[in-house]
């Protein structure tokens, strides 16, 4: 790889911000794009045939693509010769809550444990994620075409009602479509949630430490760069 190309590209929401520390923690020259979650989730970022990706209608955004690409040498920022983390396709912050407003749940357990509960299917989950995120799953099957690609499931931080029936079901459809997928939750919490030691203040976001974890297992697996 050039000597002026990082070793790996974070592409995503705030869940990026875990992921590139961790890369820097472990070594890694990384860059990083940053967009809200509303910003994904309103079909706002799209595929570009020079600068590999574009934000549509919001200048600050586009500006820093450019600035990015400036950094890469005028390269597009999705390079063969960079790999990419990607933090995007889940924001699970939009897409659960509206769920549960009147009181849906889509977990067997949290149903029963609720008197005052309403069933959701899977097929009503896996039809819902479908509607809000088949545009995302094209959007990284086009990423995974100039660069290699693996998403990053977010973390399993807590176990409210649905969101993880939602999380599995975008990890499913982004495999179904041949996207590649890492979820650490195996790896760093089993079949629980994460120890808090990993998290933010916030309770939903990963620290620097969930990043270095993640990347180390990543590495160890073949699926990043080490540190030359």
């Amino acid at each position: 790889m050039p000597a002026d190309l990082p070793d790996l590209l974070v592409i995503g929401d705030s869940h990026s911000n875990a992921l590139a520390e961790g890369a820097a923690a472990q070594g890694l020259r990384v860059e990083m794009l940053r967009f809200s979650g509303n910003i994904w989730h309103s079909g706002r970022v799209v595929a570009h045939a020079d600068h590999g990706l574009w934000v549509r209608g919001l200048r600050a955004m586009q500006a820093e693509i450019l600035a990015l690409r400036d950094r890469l040498g005028g390269r597009s920022v999705l390079t063969a010769e960079v790999p990419v983390l990607g933090a995007f396709g889940y924001h699970l912050g939009r897409l659960v809550p509206p769920m549960g407003f009147v009181g849906h749940v889509a977990d067997a357990a949290a149903f029963d444990a609720d008197p005052g509960a309403l069933a959701m299917s899977q097929a009503f989950v896996d039809a819902y994620v479908a509607h809000h995120r088949a545009g995302l799953v094209r959007l990284a099957r086009t990423v995974m075409r100039a660069c290699p690609l693996v998403v990053v499931a977010p973390p399993r931080a807590f176990d409210r009602p649905n969101y993880a029936a939602v999380r599995a079901a975008i990890t499913r459809q982004l495999r179904a479509g041949r996207v590649e997928v890492y979820d650490p939750a195996p790896d760093l919490c089993g079949e629980g949630v994460l120890d808090p030691g990993y998290l933010m203040a916030d309770g939903t976001h990963g620290n620097a430490r969930y990043g270095a974890a993640i990347i180390a297992a990543m590495q160890a697996a073949g699926r990043l760069p080490r540190v030359r």
